[in-house]
């Protein structure tokens, strides 16, 4: 495995900081930080890295079909 491969590897904190991500993408850092054991600064510094390395794509709203307007 090169250096860049492994730059670009995630790890245990990092699948824990996305699943949260993935139950709430709005939840702050420090909402996500209390929940998993660990400080505020690594959740946003973990979210920033998986951002720039398009671990993390961009955050998509789940929407409610029927409310805003589309009826199948």
């Amino acid at each position: 495995m090169s250096h860049e491969d492994r730059s670009l590897s995630i790890d245990e904190m990092d699948l824990r900081i996305l699943a949260e991500l993935s139950k709430d993408a709005r939840q702050s850092s420090r909402i996500i930080a209390e929940l998993i054991g660990v400080s505020t600064g690594t959740v946003y510094n973990r979210i920033r890295k998986m951002t720039e390395r398009k671990v993390i794509q961009g955050y998509i709203p789940l929407l409610d079909h029927v409310k805003v307007g589309y009826i199948f």
